[in-house]
């Protein structure tokens, strides 16, 4: 059955594919949303890191991956999933900038205000300190201004694709971010 599905959505999805746009401006931006559901995994508990990287309209990278750890709250879970997607951003700002020659600016849009509060502030609280050290080093990037840190509202979550089961309707208007018509 489940087999009988893939090549059913493969089929209908042989027209699409990804466009990439670039406008003539010298002004290069990579954009990322990223997301998680806190302890979506019904076993382990552990939740899942979702995020999409866009340059020049289009999608470059993205990742769904269950979580190293078991995350306390959405807001601990929100701050794995940046910080994994950060690296990746990091990655991706150093290539592109190799192979252009030109600055290239960086925003993250993440959809817990928390969590944003916390990679801007870097102050731990109680229900915070317990937070691995190898997820810190968000905190000093956005300090250091290495890149801008935005809230996205949860419907324009483009992340929640790669995160969780949506309805037919949000699935669609987020495929059609990532995918055009070709």
């Amino acid at each position: 059955r489940n087999v009988k599905q893939i090549m059913k959505y493969l089929i209908s999805s042989k027209n699409e594919g990804i466009q990439y746009k670039w406008d003539g401006s010298a002004d290069y931006k990579l954009t990322a949303y990223c997301d998680s559901d806190f302890a979506g995994d019904v076993e382990t508990r552990k939740s899942t890191t979702g995020y999409v990287i866009y340059f020049c309209g289009g999608p470059i990278s993205w990742c769904s991956r269950k979580q190293p750890i078991v995350s306390l709250s959405s807001t601990e879970a929100e701050y794995i999933a940046a910080a994994d997607c950060v690296k990746e951003l990091l990655f991706l700002k150093s290539l592109i900038e190799e192979l252009i020659n030109t600055k290239v600016s960086k925003t993250l849009n993440v959809d817990n205000q928390s969590a944003i509060q916390l990679m801007k502030s870097g102050q731990f609280n109680r229900r915070s300190k317990h937070i691995d050290v190898r997820f810190h080093f968000l905190c000093e990037k956005v300090r250091e201004g290495v890149l801008e840190v935005k809230y996205c509202p949860t419907n324009n979550q483009i992340a929640d694709i790669f995160t969780k089961a949506l309805g037919k309707q949000k699935f669609n208007v987020f495929k059609e971010l990532l995918l055009c018509k070709i």
